[in-house]
Formats: structure tokens, sequence, C-alpha cells
């Protein structure tokens, strides 16, 4: 009996596919869905950053486990002048790697995105292709807008 009642307390924690809502409630940001994965983006704030901050929230729509790859995310940004720039996940430690996310999970991930290649850039805008995240084909685009302009 206590079997069951443990199982009926997992399926009430697990992950339910398209409600974009994890155990702290609803994801904050711009929604999309690519593959198995359910991806929210939105702005976050870090005063001592020099790049665009993004805070993710990835769940799993799947009933099997679904590797996530952070390093896979390509994006892009717009200066203060307008001119599209590449981003890149500021990662000084190289800690950034594939994970599995398990059936039905969900995970928060908050990184710094900042121009390659360039000379602290303040940027006004920021899209991430969210497609690469979780091995799906074909380009899913997210786009934010910076909230401060440095």
């Amino acid at each position: 009996m206590r079997a069951v009642a443990l199982a009926g307390l997992l399926a009430a924690c697990a992950y339910r596919p398209g409600s974009f809502t994890g155990p702290e409630g609803p994801f904050p940001g711009q929604y999309a869905t690519t593959g198995c994965l359910d991806v929210a983006v939105g702005a976050a704030d870090d005063p001592a950053a020099t790049g665009q901050v993004v805070e993710l929230h990835v769940a799993n729509r799947c009933d099997h486990a679904v590797t996530i790859d952070l390093r896979a995310v390509r994006a892009r940004g717009r200066d203060t002048a307008g001119r599209e720039r590449v981003l890149a996940a500021y990662d000084p430690q190289h800690e950034i790697r594939p994970l599995p996310l398990e059936a039905r999970q969900v995970a928060r991930e908050v990184i710094e995105l900042q121009v390659v290649g360039a000379a602290r850039t303040p940027l006004v805008s920021a899209c991430l292709d969210v497609a690469a995240l979780g091995g799906a084909a074909g380009p899913r685009e997210v786009c934010l807008t910076s909230e401060r302009v440095p």
C-alpha cells in the first residue's frame, strides 16, 4: 500500500506537458516547444554581468530522458547601435556540459550571453535558437528585449 501511495506522490510531481509550470509556479519569460522540451526564456538581472543574462526553464514533456546541451544553443543580439552580434555563453570555468533531464522533470539555469570577439558591448536584445537545446531540428527562436542598457 505504501508503494502505491509513493507512486501517486511521484506522479503528482511530474511535469505536465504544455503547462510551463514547475514546482515553484509558472515559468517566467517567452515560451517555446521544441521536440521533447518545453522551454521558457526570460531576462534576468545581474548588475555584475557585462552581457545579457537569461534565465532558462526547461521541462521534459516526454516519457524518456533527454540530453540538454546549453553549448548547442545559438544566440544573437543587437547592440545599442543596432548592429547584430553573435553571442555565446560566458563559461570561464568550462562548467557547461550536456546533461540528461529525466522524463517529465524540470530544470532551471541562468547564463550570461556575451558578444563573441568584441569588448564589452551593451545589448538591447537577444535571440536564442532553443531547438538545438535538446537536439531538435530546425530553428525555434525566442527573443528578449533587455530591461537594462548599460
